[in-house]
C-alpha cells in the first residue's frame, strides 16, 4: 500500500502532493495521508476537517516525528472532489484555538 504524502509550506500555505487521487492504485488502496511541513513544523493537536453532505466532520490525526498521519478512510474513497483542510489546534483539548489551518 503506498501513503499518500502532503507536503505544506508553513509560510506559504502551499500545499505538494505525491498523488492527486484517493483510491486504487493497480489492486492496493492507499494507507494513509501522511502531512509533512517543507520548512518548519507545527507542533500541537492535528486533525483533518473534511465536508461530506453539506456536513464538516473531523478525524484526529498521530503525530509521527515531524509528520501527522491518518489512514485513508473508506468514506473519503467516494467519487468526485473531497475539500479538507488539516487544523492544528494548541494543547490537546479540541476547543482550543486553531494554530495554522
Amino acid at each position: 500500500m503506498k501513503d499518500i504524502k502532503i507536503i505544506i509550506n508553513k509560510s506559504t500555505r502551499m500545499v505538494k502532493l505525491s498523488k492527486t487521487m484517493i483510491g486504487n492504485d493497480g489492486e492496493n488502496l492507499q494507507s494513509n495521508f501522511v502531512f509533512e511541513f517543507e520548512d518548519e513544523f507545527v507542533n500541537g493537536q492535528a486533525r483533518l476537517e473534511y465536508i461530506i453532505d453539506s456536513e464538516t466532520k473531523y478525524v484526529f490525526l498521530d503525530r509521527d516525528g515531524e509528520t501527522y498521519t491518518t489512514p485513508v478512510k473508506s468514506f473519503l474513497t467516494k467519487k468526485g472532489t473531497i475539500n479538507m483542510q488539516l487544523v492544528i489546534l494548541e494543547g490537546t483539548n479540541e476547543e482550543n484555538v486553531p494554530i495554522f489551518k
